[in-house]
C-alpha cells in the first residue's frame, strides 16, 4: 500500500512505525504515569491529560475517515462490481473488502 501514497505520505508513515516507543505505546505510558501520580499538580497534570486528549481526537478523527472510506468503497466499488461480478467482492489483496474494512475501522477504537 504504501508504494500507492505520495512520496510525503509515505514518509510519515515510516517515521511514525520507526519511532520507538510507538506513538500508542507511548500514550499507554502516560495514561499510566497519570493514573499513579495522583500527587501531581495541575501543572504535572495538565500537559498529559492534553496527550491523553489529542490522543482520543486522532482516534476518534480516524476511526470517521474509514466510516467514510466504507462509504466510498460501497458506492464505487461494491455496487459497481454487482453490476458484472455478484459472486462477492474482493480487495487488492484477495480479502472481502468491506468485512476487511468495516474490521479495520473497528479495531481504530
Amino acid at each position: 500500500m504504501r508504494l500507492y501514497m505520495p512520496q510525503e505520505h509515505r514518509w510519515l508513515v515510516n517515521d511514525v512505525a520507526s519511532v520507538n516507543p510507538s506513538p500508542k505505546s507511548f500514550v499507554d505510558a502516560v495514561r499510566s504515569l497519570l493514573a499513579t501520580s495522583e500527587d501531581a499538580n495541575d501543572e504535572q497534570r495538565e500537559p498529559m491529560e492534553r496527550v491523553l486528549a489529542l490522543w482520543e481526537k486522532c482516534l476518534l478523527t480516524l476511526r470517521e475517515f474509514r466510516t467514510e472510506h466504507i462509504k466510498i468503497a460501497t458506492q464505487y466499488i461494491v455496487q459497481q462490481s454487482h453490476k458484472s461480478n455478484p459472486d462477492g467482492i474482493k480487495g487488492t489483496g484477495g480479502t472481502s473488502l468491506v468485512p476487511f474494512l468495516r474490521k479495520a475501522r473497528d479495531e481504530t477504537q
